[in-house]
């Protein structure tokens, strides 16, 4: 009990200490969220019960309710979904004997190891875009690359890279269709929005209701 105690304490301590140090770059992360080694932008929001580690977050970027990231890259104005499991580590399937990392890994969650060196990549990088939507318990395997302006339905298994605006869902995940055509992909992908200026976007606001209006009015800016 008073183990439990000190560690909430010291996440409390922990978010205060974010509270303070990003003040002017508006970073929430609730109390009981446990980070580390996490690169926040402006605007971020890590809600209760999260666990982020090894990640880095493009500003307007959240991460809802008791979702589990590690060793993530993440885009700007991207949504993460609650109860999400991205960046789990994997475990052989074939060739090896055993699945067990105590047989492959210096970093086991045993005390005992079997091995000096480590035989199996069990961790690599995932990278998902700017504008993408994350829904609710969606699991993401390692090395998976997410496109811009992607969407995952709720409860995905994604374990195949997902393309600029394509929308996926199931188990394990397959293509459902994509947000717009090609053309309007193109021309998304190639203004980047996402890298606009806060005070273009507030001022613009309106522009982002409808894309075909956005497009005419991008359009008439690059003349």
């Amino acid at each position: 009990m008073l183990y439990d105690l000190t560690k909430s304490l010291y996440y409390f301590s922990f978010t205060v200490y974010l509270s303070v140090r990003y003040f002017f770059k508006d970073i929430r992360v609730h109390f009981s969220a446990r980070i580390k080694n996490v690169s926040f932008n402006n605007h971020n929001r890590i809600y209760e019960h999260c666990v982020v580690e090894n990640s880095t977050l493009g500003k307007f970027t959240y991460v809802s309710a008791s979702s589990v990231l590690n060793n993530v890259s993440i885009g700007s104005y991207t949504s993460i979904g609650p109860s999400c499991k991205i960046g789990l580590g994997i475990h052989p399937s074939d060739t090896f004997v055993s699945t067990s990392p105590i047989f492959y890994s210096t970093k086991n969650m045993f005390k005992a190891k079997f091995t000096a060196i480590n035989f199996f990549d069990e961790y690599s990088r995932i990278k998902i875009g700017n504008d993408v939507w994350i829904g609710a318990n969606v699991i993401i395997k390692d090395g998976v690359r997410i496109g811009d302006g992607a969407i995952v339905a709720a409860g995905a298994v994604v374990t195949k890279d997902v393309s600029p605006y394509e929308i996926i869902g199931g188990v394990p995940a397959k293509h459902m269709r994509f947000r717009f055509d090609e053309a309007k992909i193109s021309f998304l992908l190639k203004t980047k929005w996402w890298d606009f200026e806060e005070r273009a976007l507030r001022k613009y606001v309106e522009k982002f209701q409808d894309l075909d209006s956005f497009q005419e009015f991008i359009t008439k800016l690059q003349v």
